[in-house]
Formats: C-alpha cells, sequence, structure tokens
C-alpha cells in the first residue's frame, strides 16, 4: 500500500476529483492541498524508484488507497509523471528518468518547474505575462483564448497557477 498517502474524505466528499488531482493530481483538487504538490510528486516518485509497477498498477494502488477510480488516476498521473518526463515507460514498467531521480534527491523545486516549462503547454507563457504584471484567472484565460486555447472555462488556468504556486 502507499503508507506514505494518507486518506482525506473532506477532499473526497467534493465530488468531481479528476483524479491525478487525487495524487498529484493536476486538476487542482490535493489530498494533501496544492501547497504540498512537491511532497506528494515525491512520494509517487519515491513508489516508482522503490517497486517495479506498471501505470496500471500504481493507479490501482492509489485509487484502492484512496477509493478512486483508478481509470481517473492514470490519467492524471499520466499528466504529472510522464507529460513532464519525470518517469517513463519502459516494457510496460515505470522508470525515473535523470530528472525525476535528481529531484527526488534533491527536492530542488527548479528541475520540476523547467519540466513544467518545457512539457506543459501555457505554463512558460502564464510566467512570462506574470512577470511583467499581475493578472487574474480570467485575464490569463482571455490571453490563452487569444493564443488559439479551446478552454470553455478558466480551470485550466487555475491548475496551472496552483502547480506554480507549489
Amino acid at each position: 500500500m502507499l503508507q506514505s498517502f494518507r486518506k482525506d474524505t473532506r477532499i473526497l466528499k467534493g465530488g468531481n476529483i479528476w483524479v491525478l488531482t487525487i495524487v498529484i493530481c493536476l486538476s487542482g483538487l490535493y489530498l494533501v492541498g496544492w501547497k504540498n504538490y512537491l511532497e506528494t510528486l515525491s512520494l509517487i516518485l519515491s513508489k516508482i524508484r522503490e517497486s517495479k509497477l506498471t501505470l496500471d498498477e500504481l493507479a490501482k494502488l492509489i485509487g484502492d488507497t484512496f477509493k478512486c477510480n483508478p481509470e481517473w488516476i492514470r490519467e492524471a498521473l499520466r499528466i504529472c509523471i510522464l507529460y513532464t518526463s519525470l518517469a517513463r515507460v519502459e516494457n510496460g514498467l515505470l522508470y525515473l528518468t535523470e530528472d525525476g531521480r535528481k529531484f527526488l534527491d534533491t527536492k530542488d523545486r527548479r528541475i520540476v518547474l523547467d519540466h513544467l516549462c518545457q512539457n506543459i503547454w501555457g505554463v512558460r507563457e502564464m510566467l512570462h505575462w506574470l512577470r511583467r504584471q499581475p493578472m487574474t484567472s480570467k485575464e490569463l484565460f482571455e490571453k490563452f483564448r487569444e493564443l488559439g486555447a479551446s478552454w470553455k472555462k478558466d480551470s485550466q488556468v487555475r491548475y496551472r497557477l496552483r502547480w506554480l504556486r507549489a
């Protein structure tokens, strides 16, 4: 089991949890709070380092721990660990990348920020805009729409803001 993770039923009662939201949960609802995003990421990466698991097995383990749909968790894990290039799949098993190991060993936030900027669309642009002037999530949303984002609501903006706050 994931003894390092704790169950927080207050958030689970919230309803529509997009599951990596559950673990690193990119949708913004974190079981351990968005301020602990990096801590939660460390727990997931540690589990990958210590165990030979497939993405489905890790998602099921987390889903069983938190009584959540493993399919949701699998997609959330895909975003937070694979799309950010902190882990990779080789012969069906999860392995840490060099930068995933480096982050786990040093807890250097810059590694995660660099990977978010390189691999998640809009993070670099958002940082650029916010360095120039403060903006609300609605203003950022409009800027993204000008760039061609097809988002209907500003939730994608808020997710990115939460990652950056961490």
